[in-house]
């Protein structure tokens, strides 16, 4: 696999400690109660352990809980269609309830190194008991090219192994659809 890089896709390795999507706008997004989004992180090349996913909270929920993890596909995105993501590991976060405006990120670091070569996703699902009104940092303009993934009504990280994402409907240049999540080693 040396030297393999499909174009417009990002590598992460232990040279790139952080790994995130790549947008063209950033802005609030309200993620949908006990819908899952996956967001691409890049084509992993060599043996790396993620530590951390995190995420932005511009408004705290009133009540609720939000898991994070990483995931993989044996493909990287394709346009506008969706895929099969398999969880590699997963978690519970620090609290969506209390302090807005702050970095949240799993309770507990991950210790799961990821087999290579890998297709890396992120993911988030929150669940408000039927609410919706956390607000994260968002990302959008992906012009459904298969970078972001989401799965309504899905069932926890914790107990799902896989998830059928699907591309978000395309709504128009400007449209925030997915939350942006961060991928860390440290």
């Amino acid at each position: 696999m040396t030297g393999y890089i499909a174009l417009g896709q990002s590598v992460w390795s232990n040279d790139t400690r952080i790994a995130r999507g790549q947008y063209s706008i950033t802005g609030a997004f309200t993620p949908t109660d006990i819908t899952a989004y996956f967001v691409y992180l890049g084509f992993c090349v060599e043996l790396i352990t993620p530590l951390r996913l995190w995420f932005v909270l511009t408004t705290n929920s009133t009540s609720g809980t939000a898991e994070v993890g990483f995931f993989s596909t044996p493909d990287p995105p394709k346009f506008a269609t969706g895929q099969t993501l398999t969880k590699i590991v997963a978690g519970a976060t620090e609290s969506i309830t209390a302090g807005a405006t702050k970095l949240v990120k799993n309770s507990s670091n991950f210790a799961t190194a990821l087999t290579v070569p890998v297709h890396c996703w992120g993911g988030l699902r929150v669940d408000q008991n039927g609410a919706s009104n956390a607000v994260v940092r968002g990302v959008g303009n992906d012009y459904t090219d298969g970078s972001l993934l989401q799965l309504a009504s899905a069932g926890t990280f914790a107990s799902t192994s896989t998830f059928a994402g699907v591309v978000p409907a395309l709504s128009g240049t400007g449209t925030i659809n997915g939350p942006d999540l961060i991928g860390s080693l440290n």
